[in-house]
């Protein structure tokens, strides 16, 4: 016990001694690693039915949870959008839909799930505020579109909305990954 006790306060002593540098050492500026500008997992890789389909779903969750001033306009956008592309909306769930049915198995469950998640996803709280303004602009750019122009713009403003849900980017210090990999520091 004598002897454990030594040991710790010569290895105290001998930490007492470091000593600091002379100079300043200014840490090294921190160098970005950007996730890839491609959409998150849940609307990546969709075919244009889809894509359409994913941006009515979250056009519709803005239409719901944003609230504020111009949360009317936004809800009377949104039924604007549906009873003026009904044919064109229609189409794109059937073939949606037809995407699930081809893959066999219990499709509809697959769908269902499929669509629980996407509406979980765009309903997160920590992004509502950008879903709301990328609504808003996308209801400002299909205003009066025709249902091919609004199926040619789809993933363009998909990929709007979805940006305020995607990873946060991360800074590294060229010195701290240097020192220790392990350190990552996210900002946004």
């Amino acid at each position: 016990m004598a002897m454990r006790r030594l040991l710790c306060l010569t290895t105290l002593a001998l930490a007492g001694c470091a000593g600091r540098p002379a100079f300043p050492v200014a840490p090294a500026p921190p160098v970005a690693v950007e996730p890839s500008p491609a959409p998150t997992p849940i609307n990546a890789g969709l075919s244009p039915a889809a894509a359409l389909w994913h941006l009515r779903a979250g056009l519709n969750v803005a239409a719901i949870a944003c609230r504020g001033p111009g949360e009317a306009a936004l809800v009377a956008r949104y039924n604007a959008l549906l009873a003026g592309h009904a044919a064109g909306l229609r189409a794109a769930e059937a073939a949606y839909l037809s995407e699930f049915r081809t893959a066999g198995g219990d499709w509809r469950d697959r769908y269902d799930d499929a669509q629980t998640r996407l509406y979980n996803f765009f309903g997160q709280a920590r992004g509502r505020a950008g879903l709301c303004a990328a609504a808003e602009a996308a209801f400002a750019a299909i205003e009066g579109a025709d249902d091919p122009a609004l199926a040619a713009a789809a993933p363009e403003h998909l990929t709007a909305l979805d940006r305020p849900f995607a990873p946060p980017r991360l800074e590294v210090s060229a010195r701290a990954l240097a020192e220790s990999p392990a350190i990552l520091v996210a900002s946004r």
